[in-house]
């Protein structure tokens, strides 16, 4: 199995990389085709990327992204793209995944599957869907300079570019190592709607539902409901009154 690692002025840049003060987020981004030996781990960083590991990424995000694709029919690969948030418990990741189709004419279907995983600790998940906006521009542009140049070396330095892409947005943003969002949610509708009843349901208040009474003006509180999406939220309950709504 030949392995390719993008080429560096700093070949292996590590998780205590920081810039003006910051660790990167950013863990582990590998590229993995489906060849002769099956999905493989082909370009990746950091370079010495435990090989079970790679196995484990490569055979993850192309069998469950490629499920029953038709490319296999050689119908063509435009359209057959997509994105997708894997978690790696086993490695404490969490990965985005681009599944594309290289063309091929050798192979089967005339293309061959490939994925480029971009892994964050399984902790720093919200990161990807802040940013999934421009994470998807970034990746994108790679993918599709990945199914022109054939040759390994070119792919390893357009993997090495999107390494390097990755890192100085990660770098830019505002601390992108927090995993707290602020999300304010606004309750409105008619009044005897059961806004503040469905509030009463996910706090697990259940004995309070049957007796609340309609809201008058603005509740306000701030919260963290759900635990495990580590998120505060201001919430407004608002009235029913036409003046709320």
């Amino acid at each position: 199995m030949t392995k390719t690692k993008p080429k560096t002025k700093k070949d292996k840049p590590t998780e205590e990389d920081t810039s003006n003060g910051k660790t990167n987020i950013i863990k582990a981004i590998v590229l993995s085709i489906f060849d002769e030996n099956g999905p493989t781990p082909k370009i990746f960083w950091p370079s010495d990327l435990d090989e079970s590991a790679g196995l484990l990424i490569a055979m993850k995000t192309i069998s469950l992204l490629m499920g029953d694709s038709t490319y296999q029919n050689g119908e063509g690969t435009e359209g057959v793209n997509y994105f997708g948030i894997l978690p790696f418990p086993d490695l404490k990741l969490n990965g985005l995944t681009y599944f594309f189709l290289i063309p091929d004419v050798k192979a089967r279907g005339k293309a061959l599957a490939a994925t480029i995983t971009v892994l964050i600790n399984e902790t720093d998940r919200v990161f990807f869907y802040e940013n999934m906006k421009y994470l998807r521009i970034i990746i994108d542009k790679a993918a599709t300079l990945i199914q022109i140049n054939k040759d390994n070396s070119e792919r390893g330095t357009i993997m090495e570019e999107i390494r390097e892409e990755l890192f100085e947005f990660a770098m830019d943003i505002k601390d992108p190592l927090s995993t707290k969002r602020q999300i304010k949610v606004l309750l409105t509708g008619l009044d005897k709607s059961g806004k503040t009843s469905f509030m009463l349901g996910i706090r697990k208040k259940y004995s309070e539902i049957i007796k609340s009474l309609p809201t008058k003006g603005v509740e306000r509180t701030e919260e963290n409901i759900f635990e495990e999406q580590n998120s505060f939220i201001s919430l407004w309950d608002l009235g029913g009154q036409k003046k709320y709504r």
